[in-house]
């Protein structure tokens, strides 16, 4: 614009917006405030592919609950495609043989069953889903959400062939003592990636607040977590041996190998499984006098329903049950520090169900 001041001609520039500082999200790897979110990870490294919009293929069903769909990520990772599943609850090999494209830019694995009523997914089964996924297209980078798998086998996704992996610190590998965070792991190119995207490009891990004390309690979780991980490991095979001999429908089935800590018990109505987990939190150490309450969850389409009382919030891995609201009515358990909290509660739980 111009405007006459004085008899002289005066240009007016617009006006520049000053950026504001730059607020960096929790950091991932170190104090974060949040829980990782797979999907996250995977808007890291899916915008590092090139500067090209990915294709997503998602393999396998979980605690999302179509929540994916719905999130802004799936804006940017077009052409989302069902799961491949079989009838069975296992995948579809045959549909997975042909799923691949040659512009799909990545792949997802979810790794545990989530509130799907399937098998969680074995090593074996990851290996043989990533040999499928890289013969079809070479190119395609393979993400496993780890969550609740960590620790329950010998050997972990990238050990045969995943590119990144993702999972939570207050799950298995925090061994019950990490306060919060979570991790990805993998291909040096993708984790930086991650952390470029997660902090500020430049900075990645070196950035953000990481208090002394959260990463003694990281550190002693990880190097505890396997202990953990085996009583939470015992604690779902009592729980599998004693439904299935009272009639109700287990998954993953008594003596069946385990892929991941949760073990699910279909209770068919909805009095069974608010009353089951009411009695999973009066026995817990912290919180045992409170009531869970039922109540709708950003990213479920169903009401859910939590018992957890830990001595650190949301910590899944210390003892934990949940369930959506609907039709089976099936209640999801894990965690435990000892396979006898598991005995107490069902000791108490068949006294009321």
């Amino acid at each position: 614009r111009r405007r006459r001041q004085g008899g002289a001609r005066l240009r007016l520039r617009p006006r520049r917006r000053r950026r504001g500082r730059h607020r960096a999200p929790p950091v991932l790897f170190r104090h974060a405030r949040h829980r990782l979110r797979s999907v996250r990870a995977i808007a890291a490294w899916t915008r590092a592919l090139g500067g090209r919009r990915a294709s997503l293929r998602h393999l396998g069903g979980g605690h999302w609950d179509q929540g994916v769909r719905q999130c802004r990520i799936t804006q940017r990772l077009r052409n989302y495609l069902p799961r491949s599943s079989a009838a069975d609850g296992g995948l579809d090999w045959d549909a997975l043989a042909h799923a691949v494209r040659p512009e799909t830019g990545c792949a997802l694995i979810q790794r545990s069953c989530g509130y799907s009523w399937r098998k969680s997914l074995g090593i074996d089964d990851i290996r043989r889903t990533i040999d499928l996924i890289k013969m079809q297209n070479p190119n395609c980078k393979v993400m496993v959400d780890n969550c609740y798998g960590e620790f329950v086998e010998t050997s972990e996704p990238p050990m045969v062939g995943a590119d990144l992996i993702a999972g939570s610190l207050i799950k298995n590998p925090g061994g019950t003592i990490a306060p919060c965070g979570g991790y990805v792991a993998g291909k040096k190119d993708l984790v930086a990636a991650a952390a470029a995207r997660l902090s500020a490009p430049g900075l990645g891990v070196e950035f953000g607040s990481a208090p002394g004390h959260v990463m003694r309690a990281m550190f002693q979780g990880l190097f505890l977590a396997p202990q953990m991980v085996g009583e939470a490991v015992k604690g779902g095979l009592l729980i599998a041996e004693v439904m299935s001999a009272k009639g109700y429908r287990v998954q993953p089935l008594p003596r069946a190998p385990r892929h991941d800590i949760v073990q699910a018990v279909e209770l068919g109505n909805r009095e069974r499984l608010i009353a089951f987990c009411e009695v999973v939190q009066q026995t817990c150490p912290v919180g045992s006098f409170i009531k869970p309450i039922a109540g709708e969850t950003p990213g479920y389409a169903s009401e859910v329903i939590f018992a957890d009382g830990t001595f650190m919030d949301g910590s899944t891995s210390e003892l934990s049950c949940d369930g959506p609201l609907r039709d089976p009515y099936a209640v999801f358990c894990q965690g435990g520090t000892h396979w006898t909290q598991w005995a107490l509660v069902l000791g108490e739980v068949l006294k009321v169900i």
